[in-house]
């Protein structure tokens, strides 16, 4: 009788065996978000919280009452949950992987990973074909926006002054260097940046409102204190006789802006699509546009109030919602294609989206 038990001991065990190299293969392919986790650390994982492979559960939980959760992947990680050794040698490998992340600066990534269409315009290239990394997605919350550069903390708080006090002292290499290699980055970014401390900031805050304009379609694009900081940034320039140098930034940055060319490629793909004269095809499709581009024009109207106050009336040039609403006719509402669709031909049409934007861009 003991003998059969050892033995049907042993078969388990060896059964447990096979089945840890089999599931740590399927823990192997979930990523979580961070780096995929890979054969021999998914089996470490589930060996320390796997009963009868090394783990050892915390005292007060018995495994009996684990039963239910069976032997898959998730159920060894709900176990992980209950047993001190494996919880702590995931938080470990997972903030082994988190750190050398984002140690020693940007990363390098092949160029393949980039869309074509974005190789010559958000990534510089480099030597041998490889460009630079994206910055680590950030989103301007007061106190979250926080980097070293040059040994200096550098936070939202920080903008936040330089742009309320027009900081002019010299802008720091490693934050050009940031600015140079952002994914929202674009021509000319750099030189502007170079100016001074100040400069620096209010490119980097464009550059993060491009991002927040396409990876977030809720709330504010720019948080609103650094919106006014930016304003007031305007405001000092323009009070120093730089209004021109003002109004260039904002026209070569709309004019370079990555925005503008993916809503471009964006809205062709639609209108060549056999079901553009559907709308229940074209207008979810417009919106997605239409809507990220209301966003962006509100926050740098904002930004720029005072060139509408000031300097635009002078010299007969259009207003900043003017400018970058006939710049966005112009860029993507210009093709042939929009002219021949049907639902743009049309005098009458039910959708109000539609309507808005037929009438903004001469289609009514």
């Amino acid at each position: 009788s003991k003998s059969s038990q050892a033995l049907g001991v042993s078969e388990v065990v060896a059964d447990s065996g096979s089945a840890l190299s089999a599931d740590a293969a399927m823990l192997g392919e979930v990523s979580f978000g961070l780096t995929p986790v890979d054969q021999d650390e998914a089996t470490a994982i589930l060996s320390a919280v796997r009963p009868g492979t090394g783990g050892s559960g915390r005292k007060g939980v018995p495994e009996p009452q684990c039963a239910g959760l069976g032997q898959g992947p998730g159920g060894q990680l709900v176990r992980s949950c209950l047993v001190s050794t494996g919880l702590s040698m995931f938080e470990q490998t997972r903030t082994k992987r988190t750190t050398s992340e984002f140690e020693g600066g940007l990363e390098q990534v092949d160029v393949k990973q980039v869309p074509p269409g974005l190789r010559s315009e958000a990534l510089p290239l480099r030597e041998g074909g490889r460009v630079s990394a994206a910055t680590p997605r950030q989103r301007f919350i007061p106190g979250s926006l926080s980097f070293e550069a040059d040994g200096e903390e550098i936070n939202s708080q920080r903008m936040f002054m330089a742009l309320l006090l027009n900081d002019t002292s010299a802008a720091s290499p490693a934050l050009l260097k940031r600015i140079e290699s952002h994914r929202w980055s674009f021509k000319g970014a750099p030189e502007f940046a170079c100016q001074g401390r100040g400069f620096s900031f209010f490119i980097w805050c464009l550059m993060e409102l491009q991002q927040n304009i396409q990876m977030e379609t809720e709330g504010d694009a720019l948080d609103s204190k650094l919106v006014s900081a930016c304003r007031s940034f305007v405001g000092a320039q323009n009070r120093q006789g730089r209004m021109g140098d003002m109004y260039q930034i904002l026209t070569h940055f709309i004019s370079n802006s990555v925005v503008f060319h993916e809503w471009d490629k964006y809205l062709r793909v639609s209108f060549e699509d056999s079901r553009a004269n559907q709308e229940t095809f074209l207008v979810p499709r417009l919106e997605q546009i239409w809507l990220r581009f209301q966003r962006l024009r509100a926050i740098l109207e904002g930004i720029f109030v005072a060139l509408d106050e000031r300097f635009v009336w002078k010299h007969r040039l259009p207003k900043i919602g003017e400018l970058l609403q006939e710049h966005m006719r112009k860029r993507c509402f210009s093709s042939d294609l929009i002219s021949r669709n049907e639902l743009f031909q049309q005098a009458n049409v039910k959708d109000e989206t539609l309507k808005q934007v037929k009438l903004a861009f001469g289609y009514s």
